[in-house]
């Protein structure tokens, strides 16, 4: 016959094992959705990583009518014309050469309403210099990614601000220079230096020309 503290103590068994039990799926729950945020974000930063290595390999082919009408966001057309978007890659070409290797820096994958957004940053090496890259991809449903937003930073790009064309010759001169070092003419004052695009790039201005609204 059981006796009178069996009951209790039984009670209390079946409470632990229920508790258990609970622990167990929840810990279970929380690895599965763990495994799934951390396979997301790996997938995330390999997206990244090829969707820059396609827009270098389009400025370095010299597609970049193509690649704006067709891989850019609408908000990006919008801050951006086309003229800009080509004078900007046509800089990358000239100061910078190829993309060599780059580096993810950081990843940040967001939501707002039905658009996704990728923001990522790498460590770049180019052909004539290192940098950094800084770009925002937008996506809607199973659309696929567009660049939302390209900015590129290196000593390379900002050296253009301080010179400029000579209309002349077209060698590079200093923004005061009254004479060309090269061919020895003189610049008028109003012959205004072509640095358009790389104002796109500069620091000061970067959060203006290339976070499109």
């Amino acid at each position: 016959m059981a006796t009178a503290g069996a009951k209790p103590r039984r009670t209390v068994l079946i409470v632990l094992l229920i508790v258990g039990a609970v622990l167990a799926l929840f810990l279970a729950c929380a690895g599965g959705v763990g495994a799934i945020a951390y396979y997301a974000f790996k997938s995330g930063g390999e997206e990244a990583t090829h969707l820059v290595d396609e827009l270098f390999g389009s400025i370095a082919a010299g597609g970049d009518a193509t690649y704006y009408q067709r891989r850019t966001s609408d908000g990006f057309r919008q801050a951006a014309s086309p003229e800009v978007f080509a004078q900007l890659c046509e800089l990358v070409r000239t100061r910078l050469g190829k993309l060599e290797s780059s580096q993810q820096e950081s990843l940040v994958m967001r939501q707002n309403n039905l658009d996704q957004f990728l923001d990522a940053r790498f460590k770049a090496r180019f052909e004539q210099g290192e940098g950094r890259i800084e770009t925002v991809w937008q996506r809607r449903g199973g659309e696929p990614w567009r660049l939302h937003n390209f900015v590129v930073k290196s000593p390379r790009l900002l050296d253009a601000m301080s010179s400029r064309a000579c209309p002349h010759c077209g060698q590079q001169a200093p923004l005061d220079a009254r004479f060309c070092p090269h061919c020895g003419k003189a610049i008028e004052a109003g012959e205004a230096p072509q640095t358009d695009a790389v104002e796109a790039v500069d620091e000061a201005d970067a959060d203006e020309a290339a976070n499109p609204k």
